[in-house]
């Protein structure tokens, strides 16, 4: 299994998307990643 941190562009996004009231799944379908990793860095 391989693992790759979160890039500044995802984080970015991340930060815009959560802004704007989009849910940790809908960013995470939106970003490519699984939305346990953005409630992981979100919080």
């Amino acid at each position: 299994m391989s693992y790759h941190h979160l890039t500044i562009s995802d984080r970015i996004r991340i930060e815009i998307f959560h802004k704007e009231g989009l849910s940790a799944r809908e960013i995470g379908k939106r970003v490519g990643r699984h939305h346990s990793t953005i409630l992981d860095y979100s919080q």
